[in-house]
């Protein structure tokens, strides 16, 4: 990465942890100005009253430093699926051991072959909220500012379980797609839509997208690089994979749950990516990354990512603003 672009990264993690701290969101404004101060270290001294900040919000909090404590029977993990780098037990939290990548910062917990399997099949669940939770309306707000900004037509929903959002674009004349992994549910969906709305991931025929949403995927996916490079092919040459997930910024995990304390408990939530990983992950496979926070209360570790090629699609991201207002 080059020094401006580094400098401009920093400065965005800078913004969105004052934003938190604005609002009182300690844990918010704790999880980005520590991560600055993990990611950007080249940086840090542009931000002289970074070490204060930080310790007012782990006063607040009450929360001193926690160093992460890796389990005493961990075994030694193999190399990152990201970047190939060796990896180190990292911490023993919420009922997992967590690995880390030295080399682009992947965080991931070290499963089993009985759990590799249970996420090859999916879940039954995925998205199963009323009709007026901020899952789908989070979701909406992005599908459509993207396609009256962009005037993208051809969108893959990724991974969406129930969403009721191919519902709405469908019924707005969108191109829309769905798919998922559980069997019984693609089964119901296609009944619902039609068998060439909805398919299981497997089987998704090698079309390429404008749009790829998929929002609370990316904290599942445990190849990650195979898994964005399955997004990418299906991206067109103007393109864009747009989404969401908790985001890991450095410390203990367990300092990085303020929305939802059982997020990285959840069994298939085994993917903590930072900024660093996912924009390499993003690299290999020929994109570019971007980030962005919203302002809502209560969701300080919750990022909005966005994966994309083509000059039109960087310059309208450009013009988004760093944080946004009212998106749920």
């Amino acid at each position: 990465m080059d020094a401006p672009d580094a400098t401009q990264q920093a400065r965005t993690l800078w913004d969105h942890g004052l934003a938190c701290l604005g609002r009182g969101d300690f844990f918010g404004a704790l999880a980005f100005l520590g991560g600055l101060e993990r990611e950007f270290p080249g940086q840090v001294d542009a931000f002289p009253d970074l070490p204060e900040r930080l310790a007012f919000c782990r006063e607040r909090l009450d929360r001193p430093v926690r160093p992460p404590v890796p389990g005493p029977s961990a075994p030694a993990p193999g190399p990152c699926p990201v970047c190939a780098a060796p990896r180190r037990a990292f911490e023993r939290a919420l009922d997992k051991d967590w690995v880390l990548c030295d080399g682009c910062g992947l965080l991931q917990y070290e499963r089993d072959p009985a759990l590799a399997e249970r996420l090859d099949r999916g879940e039954s669940g995925g998205a199963d909220q009323p009709p007026d939770s901020l899952v789908h309306r989070r979701e909406q707000y992005f599908c459509d500012l993207f396609l009256n900004g962009l005037g993208f037509r051809d969108v893959l929903l990724y991974g969406i379980g129930w969403s009721l959002v191919l519902k709405t674009l469908r019924e707005r004349g969108v191109a829309a797609v769905g798919c998922d992994l559980w069997r019984p549910l693609v089964e119901a969906r296609r009944r619902e839509f039609g068998p060439e709305a909805f398919h299981h991931r497997d089987e998704l025929p090698e079309t390429r997208f404008d749009l790829i949403s998929a929002f609370e995927v990316f904290e599942h996916f445990q190849n990650p690089l195979e898994d964005v490079g399955f997004l990418a092919r299906r991206l067109k040459d103007e393109g864009l994979v747009f989404g969401c997930t908790d985001f890991w910024h450095g410390g203990s995990l367990l300092d990085h749950s303020s929305a939802d304390p059982t997020y990285w408990k959840h069994v298939t939530h085994v993917t903590a990516w930072t900024w660093s990983s996912m924009r390499e992950a993003a690299r290999r496979v020929g994109l570019e990354a971007a980030f962005f926070k919203s302002d809502t209360d209560g969701f300080g570790a919750k990022v909005f990512f966005a994966l994309y090629r083509g000059e039109r699609t960087a310059a309208f991201l450009a013009g988004l603003p760093k944080i946004f207002v009212n998106a749920y």
